[in-house]
């Protein structure tokens, strides 16, 4: 059971961002707190993981003009900090491809076989980094946004969802930034329709690591000590998903060849990289295999979330 407010007369911050109450202009979150609404103690009902999943979804649904509020103010907050926080936002994903094209490319020689390996390169990095965020950013969560918990009644989910659309908009001039170097690597070669498939695949890549974020969120808010071991097994994953090499390098070992192309996240690049760069479209199998990994992640990490919303009150700082 979350805690509630004990009198009608206090107001729930809460109640400012539900979807029936609209929240004008952008401005100054001080200026959206002047919109409180009041409740009456017999509105504010608990929370169960027995209320069902069904309503559990639905109530997140009221509190998204808050989950957009709450994502849009933390948007961009690194590179912000920065005087010339524009300039790096744009040159950030530039400045990594030439680190690890230097690295990778020109000194352990990876470019071997690969078409345009500068755009290869920014594409991976740029997109395996957003899957790293989403994943890294469910770790203790709970524990950080624990003052909120405490304080208001309301979708416990709904402070992971924010998170992870923050990172989309962090990524969105990423992403563009990648693709347009992408593309001028291999200048005479035009994009095609076919690039428009990068908005699908972005959302199931969304959706799958939100689906990791929420399966971490949860875990880590009781064993927060797991925190150092996803960061090592991130670190892992990033150097065997292909970002910086072609699967062709192991044509003589089967073993490597098929446990590369059963990687999702290596899965995913390719499809973005085939949609920019070479005008393809995944297989059917490939997108069916894309599809089951993100729908199937999401709602798995959805519902277990969920089970313990009742338990979240309860975590120590």
């Amino acid at each position: 059971m979350g805690r509630h407010r004990k009198t009608g007369s206090e107001k729930s911050l809460w109640g400012t961002f539900r979807s029936d109450q609209p929240v004008e202009g952008t401005s100054a979150k001080g200026a959206l707190l002047k919109r409180e609404i009041s409740f009456d103690s017999s509105q504010l009902v608990g929370l169960r993981s027995t209320d069902g999943f069904g309503s559990y979804i639905s109530r997140i649904w009221e509190y998204r003009a808050f989950i957009a509020f709450d994502a849009k103010s933390k948007a961009f907050r690194t590179t912000s900090n920065y005087r010339l926080w524009r300039f790096w936002l744009i040159a950030q994903p530039v400045l990594d491809g030439v680190t690890y094209g230097l690295i990778f490319g020109l000194i352990l020689r990876t470019a071997r076989d690969i078409d345009n390996f500068v755009g290869y390169l920014i594409l991976g990095v740029t997109f395996f980094n957003f899957l790293t965020k989403l994943v890294n950013s469910g770790v203790g969560i709970v524990k950080t946004s624990q003052n909120l918990i405490d304080a208001f009644s309301f979708p416990r989910a709904c402070v992971a969802f924010s998170q992870m659309l923050r990172y989309t908009y962090d990524l969105l001039p990423s992403a563009a930034i990648a693709i347009v170097v992408a593309l001028l690597a291999q200048w005479g070669t035009w994009p095609t329709w076919r690039i428009l498939a990068v908005v699908p695949l972005l959302l199931l890549l969304l959706m799958f690591g939100g689906g990791l974020h929420l399966i971490l969120a949860r875990i880590t808010a009781f064993v927060p000590d797991i925190g150092p071991l996803v960061d090592a097994g991130m670190r892992a994953w990033f150097f065997t998903s292909g970002v910086f090499f072609s699967v062709s390098r192991y044509v003589d070992h089967p073993f490597l060849i098929e446990a590369m192309t059963l990687n999702p996240a290596y899965q995913f690049l390719q499809a973005i990289r085939g949609a920019v760069m070479y005008a393809s479209l995944p297989s059917l199998g490939v997108f069916a295999s894309i599809c089951a990994w993100s729908f199937g992640t999401f709602l798995f990490g959805f519902w277990f979330f969920w089970r313990a919303e009742e338990r979240y009150v309860t975590v120590e700082r």
